[in-house]
């Protein structure tokens, strides 16, 4: 559905070596083929082809169409960024843990000079090549680590079909070797081919074959890069207690080690490596870090006491002062907030953050004209800073100039994140009185007050009457204090800080949850989707995302079932489109 451009029925995908092939037919039973691979250093980050027919001319215009779409879609988008994301890493070679284990010295070398190669030059592959078979003839490293090495090599460079040539040849070696490289290879071969129960089981089994921290190190990266966050935290910790790193060396496994935690949400690890990273700090950007560290674990105050520090022996480090500005505004304390950004616009009038916090704070402080003034001017700087966006459409709405304020938030393009939800759903109500209430979407507006307000608090019915409505949004949003992030926070009653880690909009978590398939069992995310189902049966995402995992499995007889109950019960778009895909692979009119 993603690559679905209007006047043509999709109606075959299928996987090849590059990448998918869609087959589409037009009106007058003519068909197309178009081919999407990825390609990260391309703009759109995809390569999308035609593929010879008929009529190339309508062939490249279709496959111009099916890129747009692509690129417009936020799934397809995400699903880019993090093959991109994979690739960088790939090409960074950091899934080996990179250089620095003292056991194997010539493998680390061969490393370095690996990570020096760079990926994107049309000459890449010719590189890759002299680099190993340089490495061939030193006596002390093994050819089976040199292939292992440069498959992966291959993948990063963008040789797909040379990096499956070279894997077929070598699988079966590869297979039967328990080092630290072949698990790797294999795992991250797996997971291109798509079979991550493999995936898995070499990963863990490198995992628990680690015997020292620099084994330790290499898996937690490969976990790490795989999503398995709880397992690489559990991998890196072991890594971090390396007695012979120095200092240096020491900052960054912690600090590698606080941002796995704070994926897998382990706080005790995170705090634990925050505290770690602030006695290794051996400057001034690495105190910050520190310090986005402990706000990550929670530690909003011992963060701000870290940026004061440093901001008394450093006035004029803008890092600081606007990261402890971000968090003052998120305490509704808009005049420290203020006092802090001032002087980095004196430096910098183009500054954006300060531009932006700023505007928040005379917002704030009720002087919404000349707030206009800089979130408009921070916009022209960055027509992209979704943040300045969000704020200017709040003052657009306080002022009653609700249109503007509407248009300003459709511009925003982060998802279906709750301060949007939130932000939406009160200046479309502001608009015309009744019509958010009134709609059969506004299931995602309570579900974010009701996450946002306690339960003692909110109303018991959010959509009893427009200004009972327009209340209660606005009282979900005042709990957020001055945080417009992706990120939520909400201040406690003793005026601290605290992460509202488990809100999530509706659909945002069915996205999140469909995401798990790539690296979990299909049937336990369906059983996931189901548990959910339980608790929202009016939420339709809950059905017509797993009903979409059932789909590309070609479980077309159980998707079209729960998409047509979708359509039945609400008469949306979420039932019918799914429903007339299902319909269609199933041969029905």
């Amino acid at each position: 559905m993603d690559a679905w451009p209007r006047g043509v029925t999709p109606t075959g995908l299928s996987a090849n070596a590059r990448g998918v092939e869609f087959l589409y037919r037009a009106p007058g039973d003519r068909w197309f083929r178009v081919e999407a691979s990825v390609q990260p250093l391309a703009p759109s980050g995809m390569q999308v082809r035609a593929l010879p027919g008929a009529d190339p001319t309508t062939s490249e215009r279709l496959a111009k169409a099916v890129e747009r779409q692509l690129v417009r879609t936020s799934p397809a988008r995400g699903w880019l960024d993090a093959i991109a994301y994979v690739v960088e890493r790939l090409a960074g070679l950091r899934s080996f843990g990179g250089p620095g284990s003292k056991r194997d010295e010539p493998l680390d070398q061969l490393l370095a000079r690996l990570e020096t190669l760079d990926a994107s030059s049309s000459a890449a592959s010719v590189e890759l090549d002299a680099i190993l078979e340089r490495a061939r003839s030193h006596p002390r490293l093994d050819p089976a680590v040199i292939d292992e090495l440069g498959i992966v090599g291959l993948l990063a460079a963008g040789e797909f079909d040379r990096a499956l040539d070279h894997w077929h040849r070598h699988a079966d070696a590869i297979a039967t070797r328990s080092t630290r490289s072949a698990m790797t290879c294999a795992a991250i071969m797996h997971g291109y081919l798509g079979a991550p129960e493999r995936v898995h089981a070499r990963a863990r089994e490198l995992a628990a074959r680690s015997l020292g921290a620099a084994d330790a190190r290499y898996a937690g990266e490969l976990l790490a890069q795989l999503g398995l966050d709880e397992a690489a935290a559990r991998a890196l910790r072991l890594a971090a207690s390396d007695a012979v790193i120095d200092d240096a060396g020491a900052f960054a496994v912690h600090f590698r080690l606080a941002q796995v935690a704070a994926a897998a949400l382990d706080l005790d690890t995170l705090r634990w490596a925050a505290a770690a990273m602030q006695t290794h700090a051996g400057n001034l950007d690495q105190l910050i870090e520190t310090a986005r560290m402990q706000r990550e674990a929670g530690e909003f105050a011992a963060a701000d006491r870290i940026l004061e520090a440093a901001l008394r022996d450093h006035p004029d480090h803008r890092g600081a002062a606007i990261t402890l500005a971000q968090t003052k505004l998120w305490r509704l304390d808009h005049e420290g907030a203020a006092r802090l950004c001032r002087p980095l616009l004196d430096a910098n009038p183009d500054d954006v953050a300060a531009l932006r916090t700023l505007g928040a704070c005379e917002h704030l402080a009720g002087n919404h004209e000349r707030a206009l003034e800089l979130l408009g001017a921070a916009l022209d700087v960055d027509a992209r800073d979704y943040q300045a966006r969000l704020w200017r459409a709040e003052v657009l709405d306080h002022l009653g100039r609700y249109l503007e304020a509407v248009d300003d938030i459709r511009a925003v393009g982060i998802g279906d994140y709750p301060i949007w939800q939130l932000l939406r759903a009160l200046a479309e109500e502001h608009q015309v009185p009744r019509r958010r209430i009134d709609d059969d979407t506004w299931f995602i507006v309570d579900t974010n007050i009701r996450q946002i307000v306690p339960e003692d608090e909110a109303p018991a019915d959010t959509r009893a009457s427009h200004e009972v409505a327009c209340a209660a949004i606005r009282q979900a949003i005042d709990k957020l204090g001055g945080n417009r992030t992706k990120r939520l926070t909400t201040l406690t009653p003793s005026g601290e800080l605290r992460w509202l880690r488990t809100v999530e909009s509706p659909r945002q978590r069915a996205e999140l949850l469909q995401l798990q398939a790539c690296h979990r069992e299909v049937d336990d995310v369906v059983a996931d989707f189901t548990a959910l189902t339980e608790r929202f049966p009016a939420v339709p995402f809950f059905h017509t995302y797993p009903a979409e995992l059932l789909l590309w499995r070609g479980e077309y007889e159980r998707a079209y079932a729960m998409f047509e109950r979708v359509w039945i019960a609400t008469r949306t778009r979420w039932g019918y489109v799914g429903t007339g895909a299902a319909a269609m692979l199933l041969g029905r009119d």
